[in-house]
Parts: structure tokens; C-alpha cells; sequence
């Protein structure tokens, strides 16, 4: 194999396979115990009447509204593993920029998205909160730069 055919085996392997939109949510949602029927028809709704929007990159999704000029409140759905997540996050925080979103709110019980944040170089401060079941969980305030 000639060193042309080579880099491009590398890029294939290195290109994660494409997860429907549908898929990645019903995951996220099954999860997290949730009725995956029920919040893809609220969600699909909310859509098309644009109280919320959807962005993809690679086999992320984030999920937002609008709450004022320039704020967000949003919610990442993935099937990436970290390294390429790490792009996503990257990827949203350009189109966000690009969009004039200066601000994401968000809450995760998952600690690991703080260090995400971190390595793709995003401010974020974090507050700590129970959760309905009693948990941990996080409230992130992201600075879009």
C-alpha cells in the first residue's frame, strides 16, 4: 500500500461511524430512564415551533433554547468517545460564537464534562446541587469565546 492509500486508511478509521439524530437522542434519553417516545414529540414540537433548536457534530447534539439575547440553556446528547466529543465541543462553541451566544447554562451529574471543558480551553464555573434523586448535581455557567 502506497503512503497516499495509507494516510487515507488512517482518516476512515479515524472517522467515527454516522449515528441517525433520532438514534443518539433515543440513547441519551433510554439512559437516563426517560419515555424516548415522549420526549422526541415534545422535542420534534418544540422544533417546529422554534422555542428550541438542534446542532450536530460528528455523533453530538446539543439541544437548546433561546432564554435571552445571547444566553442559552442546552442539553449535549453523545455517542462520541471523548476524543472526538472534544471536537464537538470545540465545533459548538465556534457556531455559538458565530451565532453571538455568548453564554450556555446547562446541568450534567456527570463531572467529567467540567475537564472536557477545560482541555477545549472553555470557561465554565460550576455550582453543586442536589438533584431529585438525592445525587450531585452540576450547574455550568460556559463562557462561549
Amino acid at each position: 500500500m502506497d503512503e497516499k492509500n495509507v494516510f487515507a486508511a488512517m482518516q476512515q478509521e479515524a472517522k467515527p461511524k454516522e449515528v441517525p439524530t433520532n438514534e443518539i437522542l433515543k440513547r441519551d434519553t433510554e439512559k437516563s430512564g426517560g419515555n424516548w417516545k415522549a420526549v422526541y414529540s415534545a422535542l420534534r414540537q418544540q422544533i417546529n415551533n422554534n422555542s428550541m433548536r438542534i446542532m450536530r457534530a460528528n455523533n453530538s447534539l446539543l439541544v437548546y433554547k433561546i432564554i435571552q439575547p445571547g444566553v442559552i440553556e442546552a442539553h449535549l446528547s453523545t455517542l462520541d468517545n471523548p476524543n472526538v466529543l472534544l471536537k464537538s465541543v470545540k465545533s459548538f462553541n465556534n457556531a455559538l460564537k458565530k451565532s453571538n451566544i455568548r453564554q450556555i447554562i446547562t446541568r450534567t451529574n456527570n463531572p467529567q464534562i467540567m475537564r472536557l471543558l477545560q482541555m477545549a480551553d472553555i470557561p465554565v464555573s460550576v455550582s453543586q446541587m442536589p438533584s431529585a434523586d438525592g445525587n450531585v448535581q452540576y450547574k455550568l455557567q460556559i463562557q462561549v469565546i
